[in-house]
C-alpha cells in the first residue's frame, strides 16, 4: 500500500499542479505529509526489529553484518523525510537537484550495501548457507 499512495503522489504531483505557477513542493501537501508520517513509521518497526536482531545474534560476523547493513537501510527509510525536510530549506530553483542529490545518494548506499551483504564471499558468513538439508520431495512418509 506504501507503493500506491507513492505512486499515486507522484501523479498528482505532476499533473495537479503542472499548469500552475507554484513553488508549493509535493512534500509540503497533506498526502506528502502522510507518506512521510508513514515512511517513519516503517523506519522505527524496522530499526526495533533490527535492535531485537541485534540482541540475540551471539556470532560477532552476523552482529557486524546487524551493524552495517542495518545502518545503511536505516539511512534509505529516512531519506524520504530528510529530503522532504531539504526542500523547505532551499529556494524553489535550487530545491530540484539538493533533493535529488540526497535522495540518488542514499539510494547508492543501499543498494551498495545489498550487492555487498549478497556478494558470494558474505552469503556464508552472514547467512550460513554451509549447512543445507536436501530433502527427497517425493517421499509421502513424511506427511
Amino acid at each position: 500500500i506504501f507503493w500506491v499512495i507513492c505512486f499515486c503522489l507522484e501523479i498528482w504531483g505532476e499533473y495537479a499542479t503542472s499548469n500552475l505557477a507554484t513553488t508549493v513542493y509535493v512534500y509540503d501537501t497533506v498526502p506528502g505529509v502522510v507518506l512521510i508520517t508513514v515512511d517513519l513509521f516503517w523506519f522505527g518497526y524496522y530499526f526495533m526489529s533490527l535492535r531485537q536482531s541485534f540482541k540475540s545474534e551471539t556470532k560477532p560476523e552476523k552482529r557486524r553484518f546487524y551493524l552495517f547493513a542495518g545502518s545503511m537501510f536505516g539511512v534509505w527509510f529516512v531519506a524520504l523525510p530528510f529530503a522532504a525536510f531539504l526542500a523547505t530549506i532551499f529556494d524553489p530553483w535550487v530545491r530540484f537537484k539538493a533533493v535529488y542529490t540526497v535522495t540518488d545518494l542514499c539510494h547508492f548506499g543501499f543498494l551498495a550495501s545489498l550487492i555487498w551483504a549478497l556478494w558470494p564471499s558474505n552469503v556464508s558468513t552472514f547467512f550460513s548457507m554451509e549447512h543445507t538439508e536436501l530433502v527427497d520431495m517425493d517421499d509421502d512418509d513424511g506427511l
